[in-house]
């Protein structure tokens, strides 16, 4: 029984550890959308080295969007909706 109650503290954790993660991913994404980290009329060669890395972020939101568990099909369907990526370069 013990092996139970370790497995569901272990899941409460996780799904605890991804809503925050998803959470943070979608303020970054606001950020950067509102600083205007990245302007449509830029080209990749136009982006700041330091900046590269947040073009990954709906790369990144995506793959945890991946590890929500869910309960039905329906469900399911919802959240791999969400973790299509649409853009990598947030047009506002």
């Amino acid at each position: 029984m013990s092996l139970n109650f370790a497995s569901v503290s272990v899941s409460l954790c996780l799904k605890e550890l991804i809503r925050s993660c998803l959470k943070d991913l979608k303020m970054i994404q606001s950020r950067l959308a509102a600083l205007s980290v990245f302007s449509p009329n830029e080209s990749l060669e136009d982006i700041g080295t330091k900046d590269l890395v947040y073009l990954f972020v709906p790369y990144v939101q995506s793959e945890v969007l991946d590890r929500v568990k869910t309960t039905g099909i329906a469900e399911r369907l919802q959240v791999l909706e969400q973790a299509q990526v649409r853009e990598f370069v947030p047009t506002g």
